[in-house]
């Protein structure tokens, strides 16, 4: 019910449908040079919403949505859900560093890695 309400409130559910199209047809044909395109489709979606704690919240909903794909795929199509769920993973974990790492600044304040400064 809440992700229901998280979608409503954002307009996840555009979003989230405008990925999982191009994932759906992804996952049918189950081919690993499919990787880009799903990679840019969950670009796309994580770049529509505005800030990171939105975007990890987005990211989990997405990842709940190829679970529900890759318990009914077959080997082909888990192989190529497993690519998209490390991808999922990646991003995540990309946005815990970035968080963790605005969370302990140095001396003078700014973020201590680099990436963030």
């Amino acid at each position: 019910m809440a992700t229901i309400r998280f979608r409503a409130q954002i307009g996840g559910m555009n979003a989230l449908e405008k990925c999982m199209q191009p994932l759906r047809f992804l996952f049918a044909n189950a081919d690993a040079k499919g990787v880009g395109l799903a990679e840019k489709a969950i670009n796309d979606y994580q770049s529509s919403f505005p800030t990171p704690d939105l975007q990890m919240v987005a990211l989990h909903i997405l990842h709940q949505e190829v679970t529900a794909i890759w318990d009914k795929s077959s080997s082909r199509q888990t192989t190529f859900a497993n690519l998209v769920f490390a991808c999922i993973d990646n991003r995540l974990q990309a946005l815990n560093a970035r968080e963790a790492c605005l969370m302990s600044p140095n001396d003078d304040d700014r973020p201590t890695c680099s990436s963030c400064n």
